[in-house]
């Protein structure tokens, strides 16, 4: 009796020793967890760079100072382009997140050319892997992400042996598949041609369209270069024509996007010239004309029929990349941007540098319907863009006006045709019959445009 005593009180002990060793490891499993936490928190926190973190805490200011003259008038978003993965650090994805974390924006849009030009069938995978990845990694907990394709999406050139240079390109489904399948839940692409890549996106609070298009849905068969053909096809355009630019009610405004520019061109007007038909189109959407064509552009046969002048929409601005320098002219009634390269291309205006503020380059777009005004602030290299919408000044031959900018100190002004219209300290004078960009520049390099039109 006494053993089995003895027996029952060490099983009882045991019992108690085996509970005492659980809680201690369970409790040391809950710390581990909050530990990982914890630096998973502190490494999201702590993605910024100290080289950057003085130039982006004044961007972050100037962005909520936008949001709150903007209010609920308006909306906000990243734009980036140009990536060339190979020859980036993804430091603006870093970026995008910490400034997505610490104001309103939440939507960013990729604008093409995730792709390096020249190296191996591996390349260019790996280099669109990364593009999608680092901004899965940072950004996409925080914001949406939509990507545009481009002319190196998702292409590549091997020169490796220069007297038998090689092309790749990767198929429809496999671009889809990497690029945009992630946003197919939140955007809506043409049903009856999915795999083309173009789509829009609504934010039906602010009545804003946002528009993403495809210049580069072709390709040849030619295995020594490239094969992306620069276009605009007819299937994409009826999409367009018959689908993105019906909107469901009264007082929306549009933005659109593509890799390229169908109004600046880099070596001129023919680098537009595939896209004629595009730039019809948006010329007759924003002046609430019809539209007809009926003829070949770019190997394209178009046969197109549409009728605008019931439309109430606006269409605020086209925004690219591809040419990697910041550029802006008016077109028609439309504000046409185009960014600078965020890949250290070293082919646009500031040089850039590893380590420094100039690493990389994009920006975030601060729309405000109520006062028919783009903010462009610029991270990284480059400056601050600001550009009206819809509010084109038009003057006689002879007349003066004077204009008001919202930038500050001593300003230098420009006509982008003083053959059409001057411009001197604020006071512009149409001379001839035409259309001129008028540009305000300060001491910083920021810019200001206005639409003028001299008839």
């Amino acid at each position: 009796m006494t053993l089995q005593v003895s027996h029952s009180r060490y099983r009882r002990a045991a019992a108690g020793n085996n509970t005492h060793r659980s809680n201690v490891r369970q409790l040391a499993l809950l710390l581990l967890g909050w530990l990982a936490i914890g630096a998973s928190v502190y490494a999201q926190g702590n993605v910024v760079p100290d080289y950057m973190a003085s130039h982006l805490d004044d961007k972050i200011a100037a962005i909520n100072q936008c949001k709150k003259s903007t209010g609920t008038d308006g909306d906000a978003f990243i734009f980036v382009a140009d990536t060339h993965t190979q020859v980036n650090s993804m430091l603006s994805a870093r970026l995008a997140q910490a400034i997505c974390r610490r104001t309103s924006v939440d939507k960013v849009i990729f604008g093409g050319d995730a792709v390096v030009a020249f190296g191996k069938e591996s390349d260019m995978y790996d280099c669109a892997r990364r593009q999608v990845e680092s901004y899965d990694t940072y950004v996409s907990p925080y914001a949406r992400v939509y990507n545009v394709m481009g002319n190196h999406d998702i292409i590549i050139k091997d020169i490796s042996d220069k007297k038998h240079p090689k092309a790749y390109t990767a198929s429809d489904e496999e671009r889809f598949s990497i690029l945009m399948k992630r946003q197919e839940s939140y955007t809506h692409f043409d049903n009856n041609n999915r795999l083309g890549g173009y789509f829009y996106f609504d934010n039906p609070e602010q009545k804003i369209r946002y528009i993403g298009l495809n210049g580069w849905e072709r390709h040849s068969n030619d295995r020594t270069t490239w094969t992306a053909i620069s276009g605009f096809s007819p299937r994409q355009a009826q999409w367009l024509i018959d689908e993105a630019l019906v909107l469901p009610s009264e007082g929306w405004t549009l933005v659109m996007f593509m890799h390229a520019s169908v109004a600046i061109g880099k070596r001129g007007p023919r680098d537009c010239a595939p896209f004629e038909v595009l730039r019809g189109i948006v010329n007759a959407f924003a002046q609430h004309k019809p539209y007809a064509f009926k003829g070949t552009v770019a190997r394209y046969n178009y046969d197109l029929k549409a009728d605008f002048t019931k439309s109430s929409g606006v269409l605020a601005a086209f925004f690219a990349g591809h040419y990697h320098q910041d550029r802006f002219i008016y077109d028609g009634n439309v504000a046409h941007v185009v960014v600078n390269c965020d890949a250290r291309y070293n082919d646009d205006v500031v040089r850039r540098k590893v380590n420094t503020v100039t690493e990389c380059s994009f920006d975030v777009v601060s729309l405000n319907k109520r006062e028919k005004k783009f903010t462009l602030i610029k991270v990284g290299a480059g400056f601050n863009r600001t550009f009206h919408y819809d509010s084109r000044i038009t003057m006689s031959p002879g007349d003066t006006r004077t204009l008001r900018s919202e930038l500050s100190g001593e300003l230098v002004w420009s006509s982008s045709d003083k053959a059409v219209a001057t411009a001197e300290n604020g006071a512009v004078k149409g001379l001839h019959k035409g259309h001129a960009t008028i540009t305000a520049t300060d001491d910083k390099q920021n810019k200001e445009y206005f639409d003028v039109v001299v008839r």
